[in-house]
C-alpha cells in the first residue's frame, strides 16, 4: 500500500482538495438539517470531518513543498469563512486525544502551532509508519 502512495487519490497533491472537502461537509450538513437529523452528535462528526480535512490540507501543502508562509496565509484566508466559526462551534469538547493534537491549534487558529504539528505528523507518517497507523487507528 505504501509503495502505490503516489498513485492512490489519498497520496496525490490535489490543489482543489480542501474545496472539495468543503462542497462535501456543507452539502452534508444541509442534508441532515433537511432531513431533521442534524442533532449534536451529527454536526458533531461533520465538523470533525471538516477539521480533519483542513489539516490534511496543510500537510499536502507542506509535503507538496509550499513555504510556511504560503501553508499560514492559506489557513489564515480559510479561518476568515463563515464555514470555519461554525464547525468551530459544533465541534465536540471531546475529540480525543489524536484528533484534539491535530484540531486544537487549527480552532485556537494558532496556524503556526498547527504547521509544526503537521511537521511532526509528516515525519511520524514517513519515519515511523507502524506508529502512525496504530495513532490513527486509535483516534
Amino acid at each position: 500500500n505504501r509503495a502505490n502512495e503516489k498513485e492512490r487519490l489519498t497520496g496525490k497533491y490535489l490543489p482543489e482538495y480542501f474545496d472539495c472537502q468543503k462542497k462535501r461537509v456543507t452539502a452534508l450538513l444541509k442534508q441532515q438539517e433537511l432531513w431533521g437529523s442534524a442533532d449534536e452528535t451529527i454536526r458533531g462528526g461533520i465538523s470533525e470531518e471538516y477539521f480533519r480535512s483542513f489539516f490534511s490540507m496543510m500537510e499536502r501543502e507542506y509535503a507538496h513543498g509550499a513555504g510556511n508562509k504560503e501553508i499560514l496565509d492559506w489557513a489564515d484566508e480559510e479561518a476568515d469563512e463563515e464555514l470555519f466559526d461554525r464547525m468551530k462551534e459544533y465541534l465536540p469538547q471531546n475529540v480525543g486525544l489524536v484528533k484534539g493534537y491535530m484540531f486544537e491549534p487549527i480552532v485556537a487558529k494558532d496556524f503556526k502551532q498547527a504547521l509544526g504539528r503537521v511537521k511532526t505528523v509528516s515525519f511520524v507518517r514517513r519515519h515511523f509508519a507502524g506508529v502512525f497507523v496504530r495513532l490513527k487507528q486509535n483516534r
